[in-house]
């Protein structure tokens, strides 16, 4: 999430995917919000995962299934 703000930044200013160094030239424009865009994305799953590992833990373990003999062949 870091690494696509700071691409942001950098082609805004002009000194990643732009012809010369300014500042939000039209030709980076599109890659400044992608890389928003990505920082988005990464910034919703760093959230929702958080959420998911504070949920309560499996009481019981899952049950070990016993091996057949069509698990044994292969």
């Amino acid at each position: 999430m870091v690494a696509a703000l700071v691409a942001a930044g950098l082609a805004l200013v002009g000194f990643i995917h732009a012809n010369g160094v300014g500042f939000a030239q039209p030709e980076s424009m599109m890659f400044v919000y992608s890389y928003l865009m990505m920082a988005t994305l990464f910034g919703v799953k760093h959230f929702y995962n958080l959420k998911e590992s504070v949920s309560e833990p499996v009481s019981q373990p899952l049950p070990i299934i016993p091996a057949t003999k069509a698990t044994e062949a292969a």
